[in-house]
C-alpha cells in the first residue's frame, strides 16, 4: 500500500537550494530583502512539488492568512431570519471578494444553556481568521466585552456602546431617519403621533428609534400618545379604537408585520390610510402586498461592505475603535399625509 506524502517547506527549501527559513519567509510574504530571483526561485519550487500554504499555521506563527471570520449569535439559515441577514451577507461576501480575502463562517459551540458561545472551554476559535465581523439581533454584550478586553480584531454591525468599553461598529442612522419622519408627520398637521415597538425586542437591544421619538415629540412640544409594545395579532379595532380618541392620527411602527397589521384593522374598520390615520415604517419593508409605504431604507448590503472595510483598516491600523454610522434615506411611500 502506497501513501502520497504532503510536500514540506523542506522538500521545497532542497529544491531551490536555499534554507527553509528562505521558504517560509517568501510563502509567508515577510517583507525583508531577497534577492528577486530567490524569490522566484522558491515560488517555482513550491508550484513544482505542489506545496500549499497552511492558513491556520500561518495564522499561529503571527502572519494574516487573509481569511475573515463571520460570527452571529442565533443561527444563521432559519427562514424568519432570511430577510434580515441577507443583505448584511451579500455585502460581506462581495466586499471580501474585491479585497482578495476568504469568508469562514464560525457557528461556535453551545454553552450549557443552549445559547452560543465564542468562548468555550476557554478557547476562542474566532482567532482562526485574521479579524471577525459578528452580527446578531439576541447579542451577548459579555462576551463582546470580552473579545474588546482580549484585542480580538471585530467589527460589530449595528450600533452597539458598551459602558467602559470601546469597540468599532458599522451602524445605521436610525435616530435621524426615524426624526424626519415625525417632521414630516408635523408638517402636515398630525399633532399625537403614537407609536408601535416590537414586543420581544431583546433586553439591551440598542433602542435609538424610540429615544429619537421622544426627543422629537420633545423638541416640536408636542404631547406623547402612547407607546405600544405587543404582538402584531393583539393589534385590534378596539385599540385603534381607543387611540382615536385621544386624538392620534398617526402612528409609527417598528416593524413591517406591526404597520402590516395597523393598515388591516384601520381598513376593516372603515379607516382610511392616510386620510384618517397615517402610518410609517421605521425600516424596510417588502412591499410584496403591493403597499407603497412611507419608510426608511436601512443600508443593510453597504453595511456589510464597510464592515469588511473597517475590520481590514483595523488589521493594517494600531487597532484603535472605528466607528461608523450610515445615513438611512426616507422613502416618501402614500400612507401618510394630511388629514381629510
Amino acid at each position: 500500500m502506497t501513501t502520497t506524502r504532503r510536500p514540506t517547506q523542506h522538500d521545497i527549501a532542497r529544491l531551490a537550494g536555499v534554507s527553509r527559513t528562505t521558504v517560509s519567509l517568501v510563502l509567508n510574504g515577510v517583507d525583508v530583502r531577497l534577492r528577486p530571483e530567490v524569490r522566484r526561485s522558491v515560488l517555482a519550487a513550491a508550484a513544482r512539488v505542489g506545496y500549499t500554504v497552511n492558513p491556520v499555521a500561518r495564522n499561529l506563527a503571527g502572519g494574516r492568512n487573509q481569511l475573515i471570520g463571520v460570527y452571529t449569535f442565533e443561527r444563521l439559515f432559519p427562514m424568519a431570519h432570511r430577510d434580515f441577514y441577507y443583505p448584511f451577507l451579500l455585502g460581506i461576501e462581495e466586499e471580501c471578494e474585491a479585497q482578495a480575502h476568504d469568508l469562514l463562517l464560525f457557528t461556535s459551540a453551545a454553552n450549557p444553556s443552549g445559547r452560543r458561545a465564542i468562548n468555550h472551554g476557554g478557547v476562542n476559535r474566532l482567532r482562526l481568521a485574521d479579524g471577525c465581523v459578528l452580527l446578531g439581533l439576541h447579542v451577548d454584550v459579555a462576551e463582546l466585552r470580552r473579545l474588546a478586553t482580549d484585542r480580538m480584531p471585530f467589527v460589530f454591525i449595528g450600533r452597539r456602546d458598551l459602558p467602559g468599553a470601546q469597540i468599532s461598529y458599522v451602524g445605521a442612522d436610525y435616530a435621524a431617519a426615524t426624526v424626519e419622519i415625525v417632521d414630516r408627520l408635523h408638517g402636515v398637521g398630525h399633532r399625537r403621533i403614537g407609536y408601535f415597538g416590537i414586543h420581544d425586542a431583546p433586553v439591551g437591544a440598542p433602542t435609538e428609534r424610540l429615544d429619537a421619538y421622544r426627543a422629537a415629540l420633545r423638541r416640536l412640544r408636542l404631547r406623547a400618545a402612547g407607546v405600544h409594545r405587543l404582538p402584531p395579532e393583539n393589534i385590534d379595532r378596539g385599540l385603534l379604537d381607543a387611540m382615536t380618541d385621544r386624538g392620534v392620527t398617526a402612528v409609527l411602527a417598528e416593524s413591517p408585520q406591526l404597520a402590516g397589521r395597523i393598515r388591516t384593522v384601520a381598513l376593516e374598520s372603515d379607516r382610511r390610510v392616510p386620510g384618517d390615520l397615517s402610518v410609517a415604517v421605521l425600516g424596510d419593508y417588502d412591499s410584496t402586498d403591493g403597499v407603497d409605504w412611507t419608510t426608511y431604507h436601512i443600508p443593510r448590503r453597504e453595511m456589510g461592505r464597510q464592515s469588511i472595510r473597517t475590520l481590514l483598516e483595523l488589521l493594517a491600523g494600531d487597532g484603535s475603535p472605528r466607528q461608523l454610522v450610515l445615513p438611512c434615506p426616507v422613502v416618501e411611500g402614500a400612507t401618510i399625509g394630511p388629514l381629510d
